[in-house]
């Protein structure tokens, strides 16, 4: 009988040698693809497991192919591009989409309002569930930029959840939470 194959895991990602050694950085591939620097680091990560999608991985190395060394803004998109069937979970992530954009443009000041935030949660908080995602929250408000914005922007069940219970309140104006709603169409 023959084992199931199981990916094997790279020494390291394609992407990143190949990033790296055409000079461009994760932040101007994150430009390039239209995403955050710390989905292109969740990508050359999954590559590194062995499971990225064809599609992601062709893609990326697309990117990285294109010679056109002028910055430009990243394309505004329209909706959301997790694949998300109701629309809660559509503006939950625009929303930290545009939190994960402030975060990485003044990291200090949006880290500065979780604790306060989770603080308040915990008040209100009955279960094992919900104070386990608060407990999650207080972790990444002392991890790195890049895996706070990796754990916000996850596309499986526990970031959904953990979005629904998110310590950004007061991060964005007004404007900013109805831009974000409208592109979640």
């Amino acid at each position: 009988m023959r084992k199931p194959s199981v990916p094997v895991p790279l020494e390291s990602s394609s992407i990143k040698r190949a990033r790296t050694s055409s000079g461009v950085t994760v932040y101007e591939l994150a430009r390039r693809l239209g995403i955050s620097p710390g989905a292109v680091s969740h990508m050359e990560r999954s590559e590194q497991r062995g499971s990225i999608r064809m599609a992601t991985l062709n893609g990326a190395l697309a990117a990285l192919e294109a010679t056109d060394p002028t910055p430009r803004a990243a394309p505004e998109p329209t909706r959301a591009r997790a694949p998300f069937e109701r629309r809660e979970d559509r503006v939950t992530f625009e929303l930290h989409r545009a939190i994960a954009g402030q975060l990485l443009d003044d990291p200090q000041r949006v880290k500065s309002v979780m604790p306060g935030n989770v603080a308040r949660m915990r008040s209100h908080v009955r279960g094992p569930l919900a104070a386990g995602w608060l407990d999650r929250w207080e972790e990444l408000s002392r991890a790195s930029v890049g895996q706070l914005i990796d754990a916000m922007l996850a596309t499986d069940e526990l970031g959904m959840e953990m979005r629904q219970n998110s310590p950004f309140l007061g991060v964005l104006t007004q404007d900013e939470r109805l831009r974000a709603i409208e592109r979640a169409g």
